[in-house]
């Protein structure tokens, strides 16, 4: 009982907070993630879902900045 509420805590406030001081996501964001990843890829999913969020982040923040120099050419 005592690690599932450690595990708990973990999953649901350490781990928003880490990531959003790592990676400056927000945590409802990191949550939502962790929720869908869980959803589509079970266990799998959950443990996947913050390094893909991280990656789908940088090459859409990449494509928007190649995006805006070319406007400003």
């Amino acid at each position: 009982v005592i690690a599932i509420i450690i595990q708990q805590i973990e999953a649901q406030i350490l781990t928003p907070q880490i990531m959003k001081r790592a990676f400056a996501i927000n945590p409802i964001v990191v949550l939502v993630a962790i929720f869908i990843g869980g959803r589509l890829g079970g266990i799998i999913g959950v443990l996947a879902s913050i390094p893909l969020l991280a990656l789908a982040l940088e090459f859409f923040k990449d494509y928007y900045a190649k995006l805006r120099s070319k406007e400003e050419i």
